[in-house]
């Protein structure tokens, strides 16, 4: 009985965690963004793409926290962009592009 209930749990979260993994929040934190010399002359950047899937236009602020410091959150997000409704915007090399 133990072991059929346990498969029930798990059958259950399966189908619950990538349900709730859609939900939209108000913060999301992307943990890596980098940009540096690759071998052979390559060049390695990050590109951000944010999606708005809202029908009313959507602000997004970003903020870069450099590593080896101490960073503190600015809470105003100085940095924005602003997505229509249903718009797709990429930043190539959002380092450089947005955070010099």
């Amino acid at each position: 009985m133990l072991k059929r209930c346990s498969l029930v749990m798990i059958g259950v979260l399966l189908l619950v965690l990538p349900a709730s993994a859609q939900e939209l929040l108000n913060t999301q934190v992307f943990s890596v963004a980098a940009r540096g010399a690759g071998l052979a002359g390559t060049q390695w950047v990050t590109d951000l793409t944010v999606y708005n899937p809202m029908d009313v236009e959507l602000i997004v602020g970003i903020q870069f926290f450099p590593g080896g410091q101490d960073n503190l959150l600015d809470p105003t997000f100085p940095e924005r962009l602003t997505l229509a409704p249903h718009e797709t915007l990429m930043v190539e090399d959002v380092l450089l592009n947005t955070f010099g």
